[in-house]
């Protein structure tokens, strides 16, 4: 057999063994962790929606967090959402 297809067979299984590995790291069924809650003695908190991993809506969470404290060059957005009115006739 020829040198060079002995190296080409060795780049191609290296290819495919990366591949392979490349698949489970991202095809990966760990559960994610629960959304972090509570909050060190006398910090303010808030409600948020938070995610720990990568995925589609279900790994999205609601959990109490420490309110963020902005630098010098950044701000805060509070951001208010009013009840949905009941519209006359609605059931």
């Amino acid at each position: 057999m020829k040198l060079r297809y002995r190296i080409a067979g060795g780049v191609a299984g290296l290819l495919v063994l990366a591949m392979a590995g490349l698949a489970l790291l991202l095809g990966h069924t760990t559960p994610c962790p629960d959304a972090r809650t509570g909050s060190a003695a006398g910090a303010t908190t808030m409600k948020a929606i938070v995610y720990e991993c990568y995925g589609d809506a279900d790994v999205l969470q609601l959990a109490t967090i420490d309110k963020p404290v902005p630098e010098a060059d950044e701000v805060l957005v509070r951001i208010e959402v009013p009840e949905q009115a009941h519209h006359a006739g609605a059931g």
